[in-house]
């Protein structure tokens, strides 16, 4: 599948306008379930999820 130069671009933007993490989406992991009314409680469930996601995929070979 070929990406246009314009949909490359909105994806970077994305990255940078929002701060989204490569790793989450990359693993395919779901940050919804981190929501939460602080917003330095919700940071820390994502960086939670993400490492405890990523510590399973680097045990497992064939990942989570």
């Amino acid at each position: 599948m070929m990406f246009s130069p314009i949909e490359v671009q909105e994806t970077v933007n994305m990255f940078m306008q929002y701060k989204l993490d490569i790793r989450a989406i990359t693993m395919g992991i779901s940050l919804r379930d981190c929501a939460c009314e602080s917003g330095k409680e919700s940071r820390r469930r994502m960086y939670d999820k993400i490492m405890r996601y990523a510590l399973r995929s680097s045990l497992h070979p064939l990942g989570p």
